[in-house]
C-alpha cells in the first residue's frame, strides 16, 4: 500500500534555520539542546514507523474476523449450533463458531451476490442466498463433478464423500471468480453451501467432519 508523501518536517524546517544562526555566529547551547530534544520526541512519536505492512488479503481477513467477533459479542450469544446470524435463510446449525457463517458474511462472495440483482432484472431482498444464483446449482451436478474424477490424491471408493470434496473446491473456485487465495491461506465456506452440498451428497452414516473436509478438497486441484 502507498503511504501518503509527507509535509515539511518542523524539525528539518528549525533543523535549517539553526544553522544559518551557526553562520551568524548566534547559535546557543539552548539551541542545540532543544533540537536534540525535538528529535528524540519526533523519533518515539512514530513507534510503528517501521513495522512491515500488511497485505490487502491479510487486511480482508481481519476485517472478516473482527466483523464476525462484533457480530457476536453485539449479541452476547454463540454462533455454533445456532442460526440466529443467517441472512440468506439457508444456513443450517453447525458445530463450531468458524464454520458458523452467512454468505452474506463472506466477502470473496459479494461478487456473486451483486450478479443476483443484476441478472434478474427486478428488485429483490437483500437477504438473497448465494446458492440461489442461477450458476450455483449446476456446479453441483454428476456431470460437472465427474469431470475431476481422473484425480490420483482423492479414494474413489467413498463416492458420497469424493463428490463433496470436488463440489466444495469447485464451488470455492467459482466464488473467488479468479482470485488467488495464495498459500497458506484458507476459507471456510458459508454454511449455506456446505448445507447444499451435503444435500446433493449426504454422507450414508450422517456424519460429517466439518471443515476438515473441505480443507482437504482445497489442496487436491
Amino acid at each position: 500500500m502507498l503511504r501518503p508523501e509527507p509535509g515539511p518536517c518542523p524539525t528539518k524546517i528549525k533543523r535549517c534555520l539553526q544553522k544559518k544562526r551557526k553562520l551568524k555566529g548566534k547559535t546557543t547551547m539552548s539551541d542545540d539542546f532543544e533540537l536534540r530534544r525535538e528529535d528524540e520526541m519526533e523519533f518515539f512519536a512514530l513507534p510503528y514507523l517501521f513495522e512491515p505492512e500488511y497485505t490487502e488479503e491479510e487486511i480482508r481477513q481481519m476485517d472478516e474476523s473482527a466483523a464476525a467477533t462484533h457480530t457476536s459479542q453485539a449479541s452476547g450469544r454463540q454462533r455454533s449450533n445456532e442460526t440466529w446470524w443467517c441472512t440468506c435463510g439457508k444456513c443450517q446449525p453447525l458445530p463450531t463458531e468458524e464454520e458458523s457463517q452467512c454468505c452474506h458474511d463472506w466477502t470473496i462472495s459479494i461478487p456473486p451476490l451483486e450478479s443476483i440483482i443484476e441478472s434478474a432484472g427486478e428488485t429483490l431482498f437483500t437477504s438473497r442466498c448465494i446458492t440461489q444464483q442461477n450458476g450455483f446449482p449446476p456446479l453441483l451436478s454428476n456431470s460437472v463433478l465427474e469431470v475431476f474424477f481422473s484425480l490420483p490424491k482423492i479414494n474413489w471408493r467413498r463416492r458420497p464423500s469424493q463428490y463433496r470434496l470436488v463440489a466444495y473446491r469447485i464451488v470455492l473456485e467459482w466464488m473467488l471468480k479468479g482470485e488467488r487465495l495464495g498459500r497458506r491461506n484458507r476459507r471456510v465456506l458459508p454454511s449455506c453451501v456446505v448445507s447444499a452440498i451435503r444435500l446433493s451428497y449426504p454422507s450414508p452414516s450422517g456424519q460429517y467432519v466439518g471443515f476438515r473436509e473441505a480443507e482437504e478438497a482445497f489442496g487436491l486441484l
